[in-house]
């Protein structure tokens, strides 16, 4: 990030505003109440635009960042179809 970026706020407005469209998607919002969502959002998106038929432990193995025991992971996971994200 350039030092004209931080003073103009051109980045964090875009992130914000990014933050805002899952925060008011029905489908989406789910992915903001764990640590770990945003980047099993994307590797959802990843996987799917390579369209990659990946299990949950297979995408559990994706997760870097905020790892959660696997046993949590599963539940948010299932709890995917519960809400209706996933059919």
């Amino acid at each position: 990030m350039s030092v004209n970026e931080k003073k103009s706020g051109h980045v964090s407005i875009v992130n914000r505003l990014f933050i805002d469209l899952i925060g008011n998607s029905q489908s989406l919002k789910i992915f903001l109440t764990k640590s770990y969502g945003l980047e099993l959002l994307f590797t959802l998106d990843e996987l799917a635009s390579k369209q990659v038929d990946n299990g949950i432990d297979d995408t559990y193995e994706c997760i870097v960042y905020y790892k959660p025991k696997r046993s949590t992971f599963s539940q948010f996971c299932s709890s995917f179809k519960d809400i209706g994200v996933i059919d």
